[in-house]
């Protein structure tokens, strides 16, 4: 025993039970909220989503004051299971979209992109850091995005927890745009 550690497969196998794991927490969500709509139960998913990928995501990177160091090299083991954990996401998430949700051409060409691109890193292997830094980039939005359904959908619309959300969300907007470097 000793201390040492066992890696996870990172296959086929793990990535189809991955699959499952998220369709399991939408069937809860349903089973949980069973007055509420399928998007919300999705949008849920996609919230729980959100905080294990970047969780995934921030712990790969081996030193946080060169956080692209490695930038077209082989990807790390915890950068392929950050890869991992988002690829079975995005596929639960297009299969809930093509068979739950009304069809949109634009979620769904968003979702078969991001699946191009990850499963591209994936399979070779390669571009880790690239992958994870722009998974995180990506991710590190929705949650403002889903809130904002979410709570329209609670009837909270014009509530101060709405306002709270927009607040967060303008900020964020001009802090990733107009933001001075250091």
């Amino acid at each position: 025993m000793g201390g040492a550690t066992q890696e996870l497969d990172l296959g086929p196998v793990t990535m189809s039970a991955m699959t499952a794991a998220w369709t399991f927490v939408y069937v809860l969500s349903r089973v949980l909220f069973p007055a509420r709509s399928k998007d919300f139960c999705n949008r849920i998913v996609s919230l729980i989503h959100v905080f294990v990928s970047c969780y995934f995501c921030s712990k790969s990177v081996a030193d946080w004051s060169r956080p692209l160091d490695g930038v077209g090299a082989a990807s790390t083991y915890p950068q392929m299971l950050a890869l991992t954990v988002s690829l079975a996401y995005f596929t639960y998430d297009t299969l809930c979209c093509l068979v739950e949700l009304p069809f949109s051409l634009d979620v769904f060409m968003h979702h078969v992109l991001t699946i191009l691109g990850l499963g591209f890193g994936y399979e070779r292997q390669i571009s880790g850091t690239e992958l994870v830094a722009c998974l995180m980039l990506m991710e590190v939005s929705n949650p403002f995005m889903h809130a904002r359904e979410l709570l329209k959908e609670l009837n909270l619309k014009d509530s101060s927890m709405n306002l709270a959300n927009d607040v967060c969300v303008s900020f964020q907007l001009a802090s990733s745009t107009h933001a001075t470097p250091h």
